[in-house]
């Protein structure tokens, strides 16, 4: 009996509960939303953005992962490697389905949807598990991610919707002092599941880092175990993109002409007002909204109120940061991460410094996406939130916290509108 008890204690409650309700929240949320699972059989082409990523589902189809096929881009034929929107993990699932079921390439738009709502559950309770050890807690932080509204919003973006990426990064870095091997494999998984566009944006960023490590490593040689752990996650983040731009390059001959101009970046680069047009609920009650709107960046994203709320409160603890006292060296190295994103994200940052590097090679800059950046800046935020509370209130103030957040993550969550088909 008292094995039995045991066992459940340490598995199930901890592992396979939390895994069964993301999956059946997952299916809930992608339901109400897009209709899946009988999305899958679902026939719709899109006309705009999402037509492109139906062509490459079906590039996939037709000639797998890595092919090209004749059926679509005549006379040069099509791949997805065009301007690749699909993972290797996604296509290799999509290709393998496809030998044995018939599912539309709408269908596999919201196959993508729903395992993205899964991860990004899974992902949030390992986070908040690395944050607060309290069970309660840990649940609350799996329907957030149940509901963030950035993978729920515009599903005929999937190289857009797959956020869990930045979630995943954050549970490394939380433990940067003792990395695991495992943790870096399951890293890596993830990393083979997240699409070039994405994996650009974190090389970027991880580079910067990077940088910043090795100066301060040879001013200080004490973090030099935290440095080498980042190393790890930065040479399993390049080798993948390097997997993904490899199959971009060889197909180049077929990829028509950069359509971007010089500092196009700068147009889509984030602003701190788009914050205030994040929130699905809150939106809607802003005064004057039709002025605010000429104010924020060419491509909005919605994050929802629960990150908005942690940004604005990222940005004090950084100003503040110099009092805090911080020796938990995963916290300091996400507190760098928070002002290299800032900088990145904002018009006239990292970003429009790399537009920049290309007009100085002679090249336009193909990357005009920063401004997606605000989600990863809203995780960043909510751990240094977490962070600076846990040692400050209960456990049972923590979860009215966390409560709150849900609470306002489900009010973002009834203005999300319904993709029927």
């Amino acid at each position: 009996m008292a094995r039995a008890e045991t066992i459940f204690k340490k598995n199930f409650l901890p592992r396979i509960l939390p895994t069964i309700v993301s999956f059946f929240g997952a299916i809930t949320v992608s339901y109400l939303l897009f209709n899946f699972p009988l999305s899958l059989s679902t026939n719709f082409i899109w006309e705009t953005d999402g037509l492109l990523a139906q062509a490459q589902i079906q590039s996939i189809i037709d000639s797998g992962v890595f092919g090209l096929t004749t059926n679509l881009g005549y006379p040069f034929g099509f791949t997805q490697w065009n301007n690749p929107e699909i993972s290797y993990l996604h296509g290799f699932v999509i290709w393998f389905l496809s030998k044995y079921f018939v599912i539309s390439t709408y269908g596999y738009i919201t196959l993508i949807a729903f395992t993205s709502v899964f991860l990004n559950a899974i992902f949030m309770y390992l986070l908040a598990e690395k944050l607060f050890k309290n069970y309660i807690f840990c649940i609350i932080f799996l329907f957030l991610g149940l509901l963030l509204p950035f993978s729920l919003y515009t599903i005929a973006h999937p190289h857009v919707i797959t956020i869990y990426m930045y979630i995943s990064l954050l549970v490394l870095l939380i433990n940067i002092d003792s990395l695991k091997n495992l943790s870096l494999i399951i890293f890596f998984i993830v990393l083979f599941s997240t699409n070039m566009f994405q994996l650009i944006n974190l090389s970027f960023i991880l580079s910067i880092l990077v940088i910043v490590y090795l100066l301060s490593y040879l001013l200080n040689k004490s973090i030099l175990p935290q440095f080498k752990n980042l190393l790890r996650i930065y040479a399993s983040t390049i080798f993948v993109f390097l997997l993904n731009f490899l199959n971009y390059a060889m197909h180049s001959s077929i990829n028509g002409q950069n359509g971007r101009n010089a500092y196009q970046s700068d147009i889509f680069a984030g602003k701190l007002t788009d914050l205030l047009l994040s929130s699905p609920f809150f939106t809607r009650y802003l005064p004057n909204l039709e002025t605010l709107q000429s104010g924020i960046s060419g491509e909005l994203r919605l994050i929802g109120l629960p990150l908005v709320i942690s940004i604005f409160f990222g940005i004090v603890f950084i100003l503040i940061y110099p009092n805090l006292n911080i020796t938990d060296n995963g916290i300091k190295m996400i507190s760098t991460l928070y002002v290299i994103t800032v900088l990145t994200f904002i018009t006239g940052g990292f970003g429009n410094l790399q537009a920049s590097f290309f007009v100085i090679l002679g090249e336009v800059s193909p990357m005009r996406s920063w401004s997606r950046l605000s989600v990863f800046l809203g995780f960043i935020s909510l751990v240094l939130f977490v962070f600076f509370l846990r040692s400050r209130i209960s456990a049972r103030q923590m979860n009215l916290f966390a409560s709150i957040l849900l609470v306002l993550a489900i009010l973002d969550f009834t203005k999300i509108p319904r993709d029927s088909k």
